[in-house]
């Protein structure tokens, strides 16, 4: 059942077990514990649309005993490409940040209820008027790629409440504990 595979120019590439059929099933032999198993028992290459040398047992045992030379790897990768696409990034941010800005400006305007504060965006915040309806996060859902499903999430989050600058913002949430306690003294 094992046969050996050429390349185009006739070199043997590597030792392929080709896939049997038994009991109207497929098998195949995993080159590591020489098993012989189902398909299912194997992880599919969608590339070459056939299945891994290794079964998936075999596979994940050395996956886990890697894996620590992995994380070393990419977390270093990660940190250097950080440093060399910082500018890449920022410019990307502030992009979508821009695409974000105008889509909601198209839905409610972006200024304090209270003052009419509306220069700078980031020194607005978003108040709920009931906090126990707050299911999105807007500063998170905002960071993300725009798509219809964002949008209507962003969109529901917006009907639940407005914009307040920091201030009147925290002033806001100042009143709401001056009147629990008050409540609580009562």
């Amino acid at each position: 059942m094992i046969r050996r595979k050429r390349d185009k120019k006739g070199r043997f590439t590597s030792d392929i077990v080709s896939i049997f059929v038994k009991d109207e099933k497929k098998f195949k032999i995993c080159t590591m514990c020489k098993k012989e198993k189902e398909i299912s028992e194997f992880y599919w290459i969608k590339k070459k649309d056939s299945p891994t040398s290794r079964c998936k047992k075999c596979t994940d045992e050395i996956n886990k005993k890697n894996k620590h030379k992995y994380t070393e790897y990419f977390t270093e990768y990660n940190k250097k490409h950080r440093i060399k696409n910082k500018e890449k990034n920022k410019r990307h941010y502030i992009k979508k940040k821009i695409e974000w800005i105008r889509f909601i400006s198209t839905i409610t305007d972006i200024k304090c209820k209270k003052c009419g504060y509306n220069k700078y965006y980031d020194a607005l915040d978003f108040h709920h008027e009931n906090p126990s309806t707050k299911e999105n996060i807007l500063s998170i859902l905002t960071k993300l790629v725009i798509n219809e499903k964002r949008k209507n999430q962003v969109i529901k989050e917006l009907s639940k409440g407005y914009f307040l600058c920091a201030n009147c913002h925290r002033e806001e949430h100042m009143i709401n504990k001056i009147k629990i306690k008050e409540y609580l003294k009562e």
